[in-house]
């Protein structure tokens, strides 16, 4: 994605940036189409995905059918 680049450039400042834009940009524009949940799978060893997924408020919970995988869930409500 976006941050990838960055990371190739070894700026994991900006690449930390990029990834915290892209997400809040994904969750805006699926609550604007009516989105009702954002659901995605992480790896278990990816903890900056795992954290970045945190602050964004994401549940996560053990994925039955995969021990290495962690699932995140936000619930998206409209703001009208």
């Amino acid at each position: 994605m976006g941050a990838a680049r960055w990371i190739g450039r070894g700026d994991k400042n900006a690449a930390d940036g990029a990834a915290v834009d892209m997400m809040r940009r994904m969750i805006n524009y699926a609550r604007n189409q009516g989105i009702k949940e954002l659901i995605g799978d992480v790896l278990r060893e990816n903890r900056r995905m795992l954290k970045l997924a945190e602050v964004f408020g994401f549940v996560a919970t053990p994925a039955m059918d995969e021990p290495a995988v962690v699932r995140v869930s936000l619930p998206l409500q409209s703001e009208h």
